[in-house]
């Protein structure tokens, strides 16, 4: 007995609407956003959702609270005055 032929049908081309270029990003400032400002922006959100709580803030970005400690203070170097909670 001669086993059937196994054909691989051509991949399904995207749906123009899921294409990234139709996607907003998560939000947006205007204009280019590098990864630090994300990264900022996410953890002073995670420490506003803490109250300035910066062990159980640590906790929630799966970080010790050292490493909390120097990126807030590289955050205030960078722009005094913006760290909230300090």
């Amino acid at each position: 007995m001669r086993p059937e032929p196994f054909t691989v049908d051509p991949p399904t081309p995207p749906d123009p609407a899921l294409r990234a270029e139709h996607h907003a990003p998560p939000f947006s400032i205007g204009g280019a956003i590098d990864l630090a400002t994300i990264t900022r922006a996410h953890v002073l959100a995670v420490l506003e959702q803490h109250a300035g709580n910066k062990a159980r803030a640590a906790r929630a970005l799966g970080i010790n609270r050292r490493s909390l400690y120097r990126l807030l203070e590289k955050y205030e170097d960078a722009q005094p005055g913006l760290t909230p909670c300090s």
